[in-house]
């Protein structure tokens, strides 16, 4: 029998033979070259944008027009770390800094984690901040709010949380009469910039602000504000990082006719200070932008930056440097753990889980097995099967197990190598994260108090809604405070 002729070549095809399917590739040719892409047998460079990709160097000028990772324009808002402050160290100080900081707790020696738990216990009994314990929202308020948000049952804790942070900006004034630019940074959906305005007043004339650097937010507000445009009301997104936005460019509030407001829920360590900055700087070199106040719930203060940390004073006063702060950072992990977890119980849990997954597996592949073989498979718990000679080979699930990766269902090191070393019972490791968080809040108040601002920090929910449960609150000072200050 004859084998059927190739079909006819066309002629702007890659000429390469694919063995595996009989055939000619398909695929159009690079020009100037026989092969596609695929096959051309050219030298290609690394992208000048993003080296991880590599393209033919005749082809380098067309790609960059259209390379996803090319710059983007800059918005009119950009300003190169405007928002860093002048305490922030650079160049080779930064990168001496970072290479004596500790980034595990399993890397600190256990007598050096000792002495900052020490002086951590000491400074939170003087020095710690008073917290207000104001937990709880208006009913009117979350029953405003809620038909707004399309959203799960889930969620129903953010718009907990959305509702008392709402009532308390409402508590220190920060919702005045006049036209006002609210400001959200770290915005990703803008779901608590959408709640202030429908609690405000959808059609109110009111600017909005929603400040994100990640792009492809899935589901955002920003939707609701497309489909209900009003003459009184504008809404943006910026997309840029907060330690380059210049609020003060910003056409909303460069006018100098709009009061500003800033918010923010769970706003990340170092991006809260760089807010922080943005404000006390705006207060300082633009006296002409009026600052109504702003409100930040404070979270993750694991990734806190201390070249970028504005209570840096507050910690070497007290004869803390950046290597103890890079540890108490650390320790801040412990305070959003369950206090009534038991490890022992959940690593038991969990390996037990495991080993009736694999077993199961094991029988699968057993039965698989004795059936190749024409034998019977074994019904009793020996998990293993008999062959044509009666022999009994059992499995060994625990060494399948290990093959499988079973390392998954070890404690993290953070919590299980350093704190036990010292004897750490999981109540007091709960306490020490909470006294770790509040000392970070504290440096950051002293230095909105230093500047004339007045500081609220005030527990606006329950635990079991969020573990990171603390509102910041800053106002700032009077018009006749602000000229004073501004010398500083």
């Amino acid at each position: 029998m004859c084998a059927e002729p190739l079909p006819k070549r066309n002629p702007n095809h890659c000429v390469a033979f694919l063995q595996d399917k009989g055939r000619h590739c398909r695929m159009m040719r690079v020009r100037g070259e026989e092969y596609c892409a695929d096959h051309c047998r050219k030298e290609r460079i690394p992208c000048p944008f993003d080296p991880s990709h590599t393209v033919f160097p005749f082809m380098l000028e067309k790609h960059k027009k259209k390379c996803a990772k090319r710059p983007k324009p800059q918005p009119i808002t950009f300003s190169r770390d405007c928002n860093i402050g002048p305490f922030a160290a650079t160049g080779e100080k930064q990168s001496q800094a970072e290479q004596n900081a500790f980034t595990s707790l399993v890397q600190v020696p256990a007598q050096r984690l000792q002495q900052v738990i020490t002086k951590l216990e000491a400074l939170s009994s003087t020095h710690g901040p008073v917290c207000e314990e104001k937990q709880g929202y208006s009913q009117d308020t979350l029953a405003r709010i809620k038909p707004q948000h399309q959203m799960g049952v889930l969620s129903s804790k953010h718009l907990m949380q959305e509702a008392s942070i709402l009532d308390r900006m409402a508590e220190h004034n920060l919702f005045p009469q006049q036209p006002c630019a609210f400001v959200e940074y770290g915005a990703g959906r803008a779901n608590l910039l959408h709640s202030l305005r429908v609690h405000v007043g959808w059609h109110a004339k009111h600017d909005y602000v929603a400040v994100e650097r990640k792009t492809g937010v899935r589901n955002r507000a920003d939707r609701f504000h497309r489909a209900q445009p009003t003459d009184n009301a504008r809404y943006q997104r910026e997309t840029i990082d907060i330690q380059h936005f210049d609020v003060s460019k910003h056409p909303f509030v460069s006018g100098g006719d709009r009061t500003i407001v800033g918010c923010s829920k769970h706003l990340c360590g170092v991006a809260t200070d760089l807010t922080i900055t943005s404000f006390v700087k705006l207060q300082l070199h633009q006296p002409q932008i009026a600052i109504q106040g702003l409100a930040v719930a404070l979270c993750c203060h694991c990734v806190c930056d201390w070249p970028r940390y504005v209570g840096q004073a507050f910690f070497q006063n007290h004869g803390l440097d950046h290597v103890d702060f890079s540890i108490l950072k650390l320790i801040s992990t412990w305070g959003t753990l369950d206090p009534k977890e038991d490890i022992a119980a959940t690593q038991a849990k969990r390996r037990s889980k495991e080993e009736r997954r694999f077993k199961a597996r094991s029988t699968k592949i057993a039965t698989s097995v004795c059936a190749s073989l024409g034998a019977p498979a074994s019904t009793d718990d020996g998990d293993f099967c008999e062959d044509d000679r009666g022999a009994q080979e059992p499995l060994d699930i625990e060494a399948a197990s290990n093959d499988c990766g079973d390392d998954d269902d070890e404690v993290p090191a953070v919590t299980q190598s350093a704190p036990h070393a010292l004897g750490l019972s999981r109540e007091h490791m709960v306490r020490l994260g909470q006294m770790a968080k509040r000392l970070i809040d504290q440096g950051r108040v002293l230095y909105l108090q230093q500047h004339g601002w007045n500081t609220h920090l005030i527990r606006y929910v329950e635990r079991d809604v969020t573990p990171e449960n603390l509102l910041l609150i800053a106002t700032p000072p009077t018009q006749d405070k602000r000229h004073a200050t501004s010398g500083m």
